[in-house]
This record gives structure tokens, sequence and C-alpha cells, in this order.
């Protein structure tokens, strides 16, 4: 809990989720082990656990909470076990991350065949990099904007990888208008839900606006 706490003092905790949701994983848990109060820590109760459901609700990872370390602990073994006995009699074959990620939704624990990111390869994908390519830094751009989440910067990125093909696309809207709505209609998240009119002109605004904004 005080890891959670923590991400979402310093603003981790979109960059976190970004990361995870482009590691190569079809299905990820986050392990939530709790102790005492959480009165006691930093932020409210309230945002806490708003974060929490966010992440289920709106990021679509899987939240497991645990009362203790023991409970933990026993938790990850049983889940390691879970998985060395689903897998142990399939044939396993590694991809890459990319397209584990065109996979995802498409095999279950049943198949006889298993494709899986290698563990350097996820490792790679996971963890946090100095240098960053342009679509990283677009997307890290995009998910400190309020109301962004990983799964709406995902969404975008996968139509507009970079901040320049973005306003390429926004000088070839015949008029403001249509500029405005230009992301409206984009999908994101496993509900397919539209981005949506007011994200989109937000994001219309602060790329194009010239004067400062409001």
């Amino acid at each position: 809990m005080d890891d959670l706490v923590s991400s979402l003092t310093d603003g981790r905790m979109k960059e976190q989720k970004f990361r995870l949701k482009h590691c190569g994983l079809s299905e990820t848990i986050i392990l939530i082990e709790e102790y005492g109060s959480v009165q006691n820590f930093s932020l409210s109760e309230d945002r806490i656990k708003q974060s929490i459901v966010n992440s289920q609700m709106i990021d679509g990872f899987k939240v497991k909470r645990c009362g203790s370390t023991k409970d933990a602990v026993s938790y990850l073994a049983i889940m390691t076990r879970f998985l060395q006995q689903s897998l142990c009699s399939k044939t396993l074959h590694g991809v890459p991350v990319d397209q584990m990620k065109l996979l995802k939704g498409q095999q279950t624990l049943d198949d006889s065949k298993q494709y899986l990111a290698p563990f350097n390869a996820f490792n790679e994908a996971a963890i946090k990099h100095k240098d960053l390519n342009v679509t990283e830094l677009f997307a890290k751009q995009l998910i400190q904007v309020p109301g962004i989440s990983a799964d709406k910067a995902k969404a975008i990125i996968n139509v507009y990888p970079t901040l320049s093909s973005l306003m390429d696309a926004y000088q070839n809207c015949s008029n403001v208008k249509d500029s405005e709505k230009l992301l409206a209609t984009i999908k994101f998240g496993k509900n397919e839900r539209n981005l949506g009119i007011a994200v989109s002109r937000m994001l219309h605004m602060l790329y194009t606006q010239q004067d400062s904004l409001p």
C-alpha cells in the first residue's frame, strides 16, 4: 500500500500503468498488501480507493488485496504453482513483445501452444528507460495531461504515434470544428469507448492554441 501511495503522491502511477500495458502481458495483476489504517498515509482514503477502482474499471488491471505479508507470500506461491501446472504440458513459443500485443485476447491457458514474451524482452519493455523514442516521449507527455489515462494515451498513439503525426492530421482538417473533433471517436480500453469530444477539444487546444492557455 505504501508503494501505491508513493506512486500517487509523486505522479508516477500513470507512467507505471503505461509501461505495464506495453510489456507484453495479456493479464496484469496489481498486488496490494494492506496493513494498518489508510488514514495513516499522506493521501486521503477516498483518493487511494478511487485510484484502486480506476486501475480496475478504467485501466483493466486485476487487483488482488492481501491483508498481510504472509497472505501476499501465500498468494504468490499459489499463483506460481498454478502457472507451473497450467504450462508444464504446453508447447511454449517465445515471441517479440510487439507481437504479444497483437495476440492479446486470442489465446487461453487451455490452448496446447502458448505464445509468450521471453523474460529478458518482458523485463526490457517494463523497466523505465532514460532514453525514450519519440512515440514513448509523446505518450509520456499525454499521460501528464489531466483526464488522460494510460489507456487513453495508448489509444491515441496507436493512431498518431508521434506529436508530429497528430499535428499533421490537425493541419489536414478542413476547418477548426473538424480538428477539434479529430480524436473524439478513437476507441480506448476494454469496452472500446470513445475518447469523447471533451478530451478531443482539450488536446486540440493544448497543441494548437498559440496564445497562453486560459
